[in-house]
C-alpha cells in the first residue's frame, strides 16, 4: 500500500477519501491528488456551517457524526431538509459553478 494512502487512512480524523462515492472511480494517483487538498475541520454540535442562500467554494465531506440541513419556516419552525451522515458530502455543485 502506498504510504500516502496509509497516512490519510490512519490520521486522527480517519478520513478516507476513497470511501466517498464521488471519488470511487479515481485511481490511486488521482485519489492522492484529492487527499492533498483535504483540510480537516471540526465543528461543535449545533454550530452552523452555512446559511440558506450562502455560496461556499468548497466541498464538505462528513467524516464523523451528522450534519443537519434545515431552514426556518415563516412561522419560525425548523424544517429539516436532509441529514448528512458519515461519507456523505455536499457543495459539489458550487465547485463547478465557475467552470461552466
Amino acid at each position: 500500500m502506498d504510504k500516502s494512502l496509509y497516512a490519510c487512512g490512519s490520521c486522527q480524523h480517519k478520513l478516507c477519501a476513497g470511501r466517498v462515492s464521488l471519488f470511487t472511480s479515481l485511481d490511486n494517483e488521482q485519489l492522492l491528488q484529492v487527499m492533498k487538498l483535504i483540510i480537516h475541520k471540526e465543528y461543535k454540535k449545533g454550530e452552523i456551517l452555512l446559511f440558506e442562500g450562502e455560496i461556499r467554494n468548497d466541498l464538505v465531506i462528513v467524516n464523523k457524526g451528522q450534519v443537519k440541513a434545515f431552514r426556518n419556516t415563516v412561522d419560525g419552525k425548523e424544517q429539516i431538509l436532509y441529514i448528512f451522515s458519515e461519507g456523505d458530502f455536499f457543495g459539489e455543485k458550487n465547485l463547478l459553478r465557475d467552470q461552466a
